[in-house]
């Protein structure tokens, strides 16, 4: 199969790609070969130091490979709570339970980058500075700006510190060039199979919400990590496969770029960032109270996130596909049968998909995928019909 990618071994380590699906494979298999045999406090890696990969196709933030079921509904959830500067478990141990694993006060997290982002801490008795209002709004007064950085690493509170969240990713920085926008991501430590792919999601959604904010075109997006490491212990290791189905993936669901229909030109770029703001923490809001509320049923819930459609049909799919996701998980508290519900709500998918096509179709089949994949054989076969490699992603 052709390759999209290019890696350069040895020294240069670093890796240049179309989208990360396309050189996941072959950056595992890079790492356990190459990688020097490291211990670390939560097991033994393999490690490669100083990697740097540029991916030319950020907005193909979806990892696909085959039978890895990367979760979009996280994904897209642990993005609104990062932009929206939350740090609260309650929100994002929804999808993730894990999280709380990481927590020392089992309300927060100490190392949340949303939080940190946009209220990062106040000296001397000042407001919190919101580092992603300041930076974008320099940025839209002077595009040449090359001193656009927005820390994730306060040493005031992280060296030194036992906690058990200490930030991975320590800065961002952003450059314009003519109409394009480039973002950088710095990294002390990562696992290529955990951290790796939630990163490159969030900081891909991040940069493209950036690049809107800025009328930019979001066109690269670079991650340096001064430890790219994998698990000894961890079964993906192995079970990643080297498969072409990450091209008949974006073949079939082509991503589309985020829409928000703004009333405030750049000229007016307080209001324009209030716009935009005020509609992610209201989605992301909704979403918790949707899953905090006594309400029964899938389409009862729907009629709260009509307010999003004219405003951002983008916005309004991910409200749609989180209060989905919330309302499944509610549905399996009750003890009912899994596989029925996994069906029930693949066909509310399917359903939207038919009266109101999804603008973000690789969104919709990663949802419908995480559905299928944990269906019995014979309910499978009815979501095969269409695409043979539906529950494989």
């Amino acid at each position: 199969m052709d390759k999209n990618f290019s890696l350069h071994k040895g020294d240069a380590n670093t890796l240049v790609c179309q989208s990360f699906s396309d050189c996941y494979h072959e950056l595992n298999q890079y790492i356990l070969t190459e990688g020097v045999k490291t211990e670390s406090r939560l097991g033994p890696t393999y490690e490669t130091l100083n990697f740097k990969i540029v991916i030319q196709k950020p907005i193909h933030r979806c990892t696909v490979s085959l039978n890895r079921n990367s979760n979009i509904f996280f994904h897209l959830a642990e993005s609104l709570w990062v932009l929206s500067g939350r740090n609260d478990l309650e929100f994002i141990e929804i999808f993730n339970s894990r999280f709380l694993e990481y927590s020392d006060d089992g309300r927060t997290l100490h190392g949340a980058y949303g939080k940190r982002m946009r209220s990062w801490n106040a000296t001397n008795g000042g407001e919190p500075l919101d580092q992603l209002f300041k930076i974008t709004s320099l940025l839209n007064s002077d595009s040449d700006l090359r001193r656009s950085v927005i820390s994730l690493w306060n040493p005031a509170i992280d060296l030194g510190n036992i906690s058990k969240d200490i930030p991975c990713n320590t800065q961002l920085v952003l450059r314009v060039k003519g109409n394009d926008f480039h973002l950088t991501i710095f990294n002390r430590s990562n696992d290529l199979h955990w951290g790796y792919i939630a990163n490159i999601f969030q900081f891909s959604f991040l940069g493209e919400i950036i690049s809107l904010l800025l009328n930019k075109k979001y066109v690269k997006q670079t991650h340096l990590s001064q430890s790219l490491h994998i698990y000894t212990e961890n079964n993906l290791i192995r079970e990643v496969t080297d498969s072409d189905i990450q091209n008949i993936f974006y073949s079939q669901y082509i991503p589309n770029d985020f829409i928000f229909n703004f009333e405030n030109s750049p000229e007016h770029f307080k209001e324009r960032f209030t716009e935009l703001d005020t509609v992610l923490k209201n989605v992301a809001e909704m979403v918790l109270e949707s899953y905090k509320s006594d309400v029964k049923s899938f389409p009862d819930l729907l009629k709260v996130i009509e307010q999003f459609c004219c405003k951002s049909q983008s916005l309004y799919e991910i409200a749609y596909l989180l209060t989905l996701f919330v309302s499944y998980k509610k549905e399996l508290k009750k003890g009912l049968s899994k596989n029925k519900l996994r069906i029930q709500y693949a066909d509310y998918l399917l359903e939207k998909n038919r009266l109101n096509k999804f603008r973000h179709q690789d969104y919709l089949a990663l949802a419908l995928n995480y559905f299928v994949q944990r269906m019995d054989n014979v309910a499978k076969t009815k979501y095969t019909i269409t695409d043979s490699h539906m529950g494989e992603y």
